[in-house]
């Protein structure tokens, strides 16, 4: 796809009728690659809230790698829909580069994002997800340790278990209950 049509379809996404806006990124999507993605990401970081959710998606879906920089961006995003979008894609990116910016973005995050950064970091296939959430452990907020020793229990990591011991004692007694049974998950 050319230029002129990129630049079409980019106006194209910031049309009022939301079904006209959708139906122009999923044509941009379809005709995704490299040189265009970066025309992409620029208009995600200036865009409304929808747009921006929606191109983040698109790149994603399409495995742009540039998306991995709107999305860290995005994580900090004052719209709930584009931090939505950002945890999403980073799901579907599988890029490690994203563990770092999803565990930060876990400190404030409210209960329905922090889930659903534990289903990204569930879905990211790489032995290195385990080693920051055991260190992330330590310093998140009781809600989220819940959902990273959820993680760590169905990575199975073993290796991670004096990182897991630590919130045996924790002040939290649901913190407490979650770590002994993450415990004895990662041991079967």
């Amino acid at each position: 796809m050319g230029d002129n049509a990129t630049n079409t379809l980019t106006l194209a996404a910031d049309n009022k009728d939301p079904q006209y806006a959708a139906a122009a990124l999923a044509m941009a999507g379809r005709y995704m690659n490299a040189a265009n993605a970066d025309v992409w990401a620029q208009k995600g970081e200036r865009s409304q809230p929808a747009t921006k959710a929606a191109i983040i998606a698109m790149l994603a879906a399409s495995k742009q790698r540039v998306a991995i920089s709107l999305c860290t961006k995005a994580l900090k995003d004052s719209d709930a829909r584009v931090r939505m979008a950002a945890i999403e894609a980073s799901a579907q990116l599988q890029s490690t580069e994203m563990l770092s910016p999803l565990l930060v973005a876990m400190k404030t995050a409210d209960s329905t994002e922090v889930k659903a950064i534990g289903n990204s970091l569930l879905s990211i296939r790489s032995r290195d997800v385990s080693g920051y959430v055991a260190v992330a452990l330590q310093h998140a907020p009781s809600f989220a340790q819940i959902t990273l020793l959820h993680v760590l229990a169905q990575k199975k990591a073993a290796d991670k278990e004096r990182f897991i011991r630590l919130l045996l004692n924790s002040e939290d007694p649901d913190v407490a209950a979650a770590a002994k049974t993450t415990l004895e998950a990662v041991k079967e």
